[in-house]
This record gives C-alpha cells, sequence and structure tokens, in this order.
C-alpha cells in the first residue's frame, strides 16, 4: 500500500531507480542476488574499518544464518556474520 509520501514523490520525482548491492562480493558470490534491500553496518575487529553499506536480500539473509562468516575486504579478517552485523532497516524504507 502507497502512503501520501510515496505518492508526492513518486509525482515529483518519478519512479525511484533500485540501490545496488555494495558488498565488495557482489556478482562474485553465490549469496549475492538482485538490488539491495536492507542497510546494515559493522566493523572490523582486526583493523578497525567501519562499513555502512546497502546489501541485497540473499546477503542479508545470509549474515543472519548462525555460523556464517564474513570477512573484511580491507584485511581479510573473519567474523561470525550474524553477532557483528547489525541490520538497519529497508532500502527506501520499505520491507520487500
Amino acid at each position: 500500500m502507497s502512503t501520501a509520501l510515496d505518492l508526492d514523490l513518486a509525482t515529483l520525482v518519478g519512479e525511484l531507480e533500485d540501490v545496488p548491492c555494495e558488498s565488495a562480493g557482489h556478482g562474485m558470490a553465490y549469496m549475492h542476488d538482485g538490488p539491495a534491500t536492507h542497510y546494515a553496518e559493522w566493523s572490523c575487529q582486526g583493523c578497525g574499518q567501519h562499513f555502512l553499506k546497502a546489501y541485497c536480500g540473499p546477503f542479508v539473509k545470509f549474515i543472519q544464518t548462525p555460523n556464517h562468516e564474513i570477512w573484511c575486504p580491507r584485511c581479510f579478517h573473519t567474523h561470525d556474520a550474524p553477532k557483528t552485523v547489525t541490520i538497519l532497516g529497508p532500502v527506501n524504507g520499505r520491507a520487500s
């Protein structure tokens, strides 16, 4: 269901383009497919690099699954994904 704000935005700017997945592994790994659905953040415990990115739906499911690891693209330190990554919210304010 569209809200009044959605209708106003559609009138002013037209259809919004999909936000691409910003993961370093997008397009190279099986757990990535499609546009971004959620924003997430995490910090590497190895080098301290902070990440705030938009991720695709399959990767969001992957990082919420117990015993899955992610790695830092800067220093390659591995992390327990569900304990490290915080899902902030849906892209474009929608949960789809």
